[in-house]
């Protein structure tokens, strides 16, 4: 009787352990797909986006993607509520460039800037003598301007009345305001106005035309500069497959977003946050205007030199523009 016990009691114990180690091997063979919160401001960045939101691309996770007002994007950082953001690189620096809570993965955009005017210019040293209006002035439209007028010793006044021959005098605008102020007369006019793809497109397509005058990219140099970039939470920058999923996925996206307009539209529309509608125009989501968005996947190791010295050259202009980072901030 007691030996017919004992055997009871360790088939028991032998059932009870083969359960457990079947647990353990299920567990390893199938995770429980994890939350993965994609924040991305609306214009060029959300274009970067277009065709993971088209085909709702899960990455092997539970994915959403939102697309919200580029003033909320630092936001969606700041609280954490964001697993992935993609958002201008000084707001990056300054908010997880310590690398202790988000790591930066790649570069997605560089540089969608244009100077629109009436009339055409070739030589920078021209816009001296000049008023000239910035959509988003004091972030990196701004800053990147700043910069390249510092460059070609340039200098440049907030205040019109300090307009001379020998230097250029910046008005912040909004992109609603472009041709009404680049067409006016009188005091009210300006010269000429910086202004982000692919409202440029839409704004040189129209009567009275206005032209594309230059390309900051160009004048900037180099290999461009490092405009919009997608940051990781720590622990997920961690999964090293759903990062390279996600730069593949990417990658993909930035040619198919040049011919799929409509659908890109379509994509970012449907995906914005509640209350909010995307700007963005499908009539100008033309090849061209889409190539001038300059959207393209860089991993962020890579440009490693090129992103700090970005940063440090629009701290020389604004020194709480941005922030020195850390080696920990680069995946």
């Amino acid at each position: 009787m007691k030996k017919t016990k004992f055997v009871t009691k360790l088939l028991s114990v032998l059932a009870l352990c083969v359960i457990a180690i079947s647990s353990l091997v299920l567990a390893g063979c199938g995770k429980t797909p994890k939350d993965v919160a994609i924040y991305m401001p609306d214009g060029a960045p959300a274009l970067a986006f277009a065709k993971l939101m088209h085909e709702d691309s899960q990455l092997g996770e539970k994915v959403t993607y939102t697309v919200v007002n580029a003033s909320d994007i630092g936001g969606k950082v700041a609280t954490g509520e964001a697993s992935v953001a993609l958002m201008p690189v000084n707001a990056a620096a300054k908010l997880c460039g310590k690398g202790d809570k988000y790591k930066i993965l790649s570069v997605n955009t560089h540089g969608n800037l244009y100077l629109l005017g009436k009339e055409v210019i070739t030589d920078v040293q021209a816009l001296k003598g000049k008023k000239i209006g910035v959509v988003n002035l004091a972030n990196v439209p701004g800053l990147t301007f700043k910069a390249i007028l510092q460059k070609n010793q340039i200098a440049y006044t907030s205040d019109e009345s300090a307009l001379t021959d020998n230097n250029v005098y910046l008005k912040g605008v909004e992109a609603t305001q472009i041709a009404a102020l680049l067409n006016a007369t009188g005091n009210a006019k300006l010269d000429y106005v910086v202004a982000p793809e692919p409202q440029v497109s839409k704004l040189t397509t129209a009567a009275p035309v206005i032209k594309n005058v230059m390309s900051l990219q160009a004048l900037w140099g180099e290999d461009s500069y490092p405009q919009a970039v997608l940051v990781v939470k720590k622990e997920l920058a961690e999964n090293t497959a759903f990062c390279n999923q996600l730069l593949n996925a990417l990658t993909e996206s930035a040619t198919w977003v040049k011919t799929n307009g409509q659908a890109a539209y379509a994509a970012i529309a449907s995906h914005t946050a509640e209350g909010y509608s995307t700007t963005l125009n499908p009539a100008v989501l033309t090849e061209n205007a889409i190539t001038g968005c300059n959207i393209k996947v860089v991993k962020a190791s890579e440009m490693k030199s090129v992103i700090v010295d970005y940063l440090a050259k629009i701290m020389a202009v604004e020194p709480t523009s941005a922030a020195t980072v850390s080696d920990d901030f680069f995946l």
